[in-house]
């Protein structure tokens, strides 16, 4: 009878390392194959598949579970019209249609917009949904256009991205773990490899501007979807009065709050 992993134990070993070729891409994932539904993880902006790899060690040993590098992050390339929310919507859809079929996804700020991109585009891909703090600025939720405070942001994002590529892994990884003690141990190194690992191509298209209102994505969800909250006061991004528009939204919705955790809540608050 299969076990669940010990909290921190490194995983790694146990993935296969496999790409596909979607829109003349190269689309990087890892899997460690079970007798689960398949659950398909996309990770933030800056991140890479394997920074799932703390939550995995604490899941069941018989979890299918594919970790997807986006475009531009780890293994995978960029498509021809740029990394922005449309060619990722359009490049997970394909894989799941190659690769899973369908699959739970459970995505984490830029990767939870794209998993509901997907849950809203082609819902019989999609057997259920979990997003933590998904990137659903309040100024957002209304406007088709994004604001020039999110344009701010990414380019704010980017340029801390090309200051960490500055420095070496090692030291990515000691101001980590001196400014988040809380982590698990297995998190600091995984978070540092990924700020190494996006091509540097990325700074020349846009991660956040959302090509329509996330509301309207909201109206086409229509399987068990759970949102994962922490604390704005630190520095998580929904809010109480966004979640509660979301909840009202979706009738197949829950919600789960951590006060303690802010915008990396499984590694603020496992």
């Amino acid at each position: 009878m299969s076990t669940a992993q010990t909290p921190g134990r490194d995983i790694a070993g146990q993935w296969s390392d496999d790409a596909i070729i979607i829109e003349e891409t190269t689309v990087a994932y890892r899997r460690r194959s079970g007798t689960t539904m398949p659950i398909v993880f996309l990770h933030g902006f800056a991140d890479n598949g394997d920074c799932f790899q703390g939550l995995l060690a604490r899941l069941p040993e018989h979890c299918d579970a594919v970790l997807l590098d986006s475009a531009a992050h780890g293994r995978s390339g960029i498509p021809s019209d740029g990394a922005h929310e449309v060619s990722r919507r359009r490049i997970t859809i394909e894989f799941l249609r190659q690769v899973t079929g369908p699959a739970v996804l459970v995505g984490h700020s830029m990767g939870a917009s794209t998993a509901l991109s997907v849950a809203a585009a082609a819902p019989d891909l999609v057997l259920a949904l979990v997003m933590e703090d998904p990137p659903w600025f309040a100024a957002e939720l209304e406007v088709r256009d994004a604001p020039a405070t999110m344009m701010d942001l990414e380019d704010r994002l980017i340029q801390w991205i090309l200051a960490l590529q500055d420095q070496n892994v090692e030291k990515v990884e000691a101001d980590r773990r001196a400014s988040c003690p809380h982590w698990d141990e297995i998190e600091y190194s995984y978070w540092a490899r990924s700020k190494h690992a996006i091509d540097k191509k990325a700074a020349d298209y846009p991660y956040l501007r959302l090509p329509e209102a996330v509301a309207d994505q909201w109206d086409g969800v229509m399987c068990p979807s759970l949102l994962i909250t922490g604390n704005p006061d630190l520095s998580a991004i929904v809010t109480d009065e966004v979640a509660a528009q979301f909840l009202a939204a979706v009738p197949t919705a829950t919600r789960s709050n951590h006060p303690n955790a802010g915008h990396d809540v499984r590694r603020d608050d496992p």
